[in-house]
């Protein structure tokens, strides 16, 4: 969609004229900061726990600190998603928002979010006690 988007409005902003450059400007103005962040957010698994990459900053969440991991509905602006959420010891609720994304109940066993979801459950299984 945001492919979409810069497309539309590069290609608008280019060949347009009047209006069309306005458009332009403002689909190519708001496709580009998604494509900007895509990169710098992911969740990856270390020796010391969970690591939770954001825009501008980094949480690492100890293994020990972790009581379970589960799938939980996120609100989304029109949609809410589905995203793997460590429930931590002392009671707090981290939701992996970076690894969001969309499926029916039916399908939830078989979906991208739970195969994540059992890595990071592989993970705290085979954590070292603290």
């Amino acid at each position: 969609m945001t492919l979409l988007a810069l497309a539309i409005g590069v290609s608008t902003f280019a060949y347009g004229t009047g209006s069309d450059l306005v458009v332009g400007a403002v689909l190519t103005v708001l496709a580009v900061p998604p494509m900007l962040r895509f990169p710098f957010l992911r969740v990856t698994l270390a020796p010391e726990g969970v690591v939770n990459h954001a825009f501008f900053r980094k949480q690492t969440i100890a293994w020990s600190n972790i009581d379970r991991v589960s799938i939980t509905d996120t609100d989304g602006f029109i949609f809410s998603a589905k995203a793997p959420t460590l429930s931590l010891l002392d009671g707090e609720e981290v939701v992996l928002t970076n690894l969001a994304g969309y499926s029916t109940t039916a399908r939830l066993k078989e979906s991208r979010m739970a195969r994540q979801a059992e890595a990071i459950r592989r993970g705290l299984a085979s954590a070292p006690l603290a």
